[in-house]
């Protein structure tokens, strides 16, 4: 049985007033989503994302530099 990581990454951040999806703030230099993977990656398979289709690009682009098994 493999172990995944649910990010639930689909807040477009308006509220945060950042052009921006709120996971990819940067929170003490990093994207929120970067501490998360940081902290968890140690321990799952995998990671799914959940994110808004207008924003999958963003994402796309930004996991590459990931360390994830193909």
């Amino acid at each position: 049985m493999s172990r995944w990581l649910l990010i639930p990454a689909a807040g477009r951040g308006s509220r945060l007033r950042a052009d921006l999806p709120k996971a990819l703030v940067p929170v003490n230099g990093l994207p929120m989503i970067d501490h998360l993977f940081r902290r968890y990656r140690p321990s799952v398979d995998g990671v799914a994302l959940v994110v808004h289709p207008a924003h999958r690009q963003r994402f796309d682009a930004h996991v590459r530099s990931w360390d994830l098994p193909a």
